[in-house]
């Protein structure tokens, strides 16, 4: 079972910082063909993207704002300012268990890109492995430095191969994000990622 922890328990945890509570695991699916996403929630529908190969589920509710661009292959909005974006990269090298330290600057590093109007403040992050997908999270804060607004993210990034599927779930506030929290792990539970290509 995914835990896509809540921010109040993090807060609870950690004291507001840290590393305490506990990491989720994401499922994989077969690869070949789009596997099948069975004993999901009443109202969710599947998401499936062949050129990047991966698929999940969805709030049948929740609806798409772009279309595929580059990396970014799905933005997902729930309508109260709540969001799914994942994107799909090639790394130069496959990832798996053994290695996954080697990967770590580069996902700290991208989370912790600097933006002049936010202020990060990181509450959890940690490796984690479900259904032999390695990954990475986090879960961090960002204050919006001129209106005051905090908003919460969920960063989560699953390798499968040379391929890393990036999932960030964001909520406009903490109440949002705790009210979001068990879509968030539903959908979590449903990713699926294709083997990436073998290189030639």
């Amino acid at each position: 079972m995914v835990a896509v922890v809540g921010l109040g328990a993090v807060l609870l945890l950690t004291g507001g910082g840290g590393d305490g509570g506990r990491a989720g695991s994401v499922a994989t699916g077969p690869g070949e063909g789009a596997p099948s996403l069975t004993g999901l929630p009443e109202g969710y529908v599947t998401h499936r993207d062949d050129e990047a190969g991966f698929t999940l589920a969805h709030p049948q509710t929740w609806i798409q704002t772009i279309r595929p661009q580059g990396d970014v292959r799905l933005v997902l909005g729930a309508g109260d300012g709540t969001t799914l974006r994942v994107r799909v990269a090639e790394l130069e090298q496959a990832i798996d268990g053994s290695n996954l330290e080697e990967i770590r600057a580069v996902t700290s590093g991208i989370v912790a890109t600097p933006n002049p109007t936010v202020e990060k403040r990181f509450l959890k992050g940690d490796s984690f492995s479900g259904n032999g997908l390695p990954g990475y999270y986090y879960l961090y804060t960002l204050k919006n430095t001129e209106t005051g607004d905090d908003a919460v993210n969920a960063v989560y990034f699953v390798f499968q191969g040379r391929k890393m599927n990036i999932l960030m779930f964001q909520s406009l506030s903490a109440d949002d994000f705790e009210l979001h929290a068990a879509e968030f792990d539903t959908i979590l539970n449903s990713f699926r990622s294709d083997p990436s290509p073998p290189t030639g």
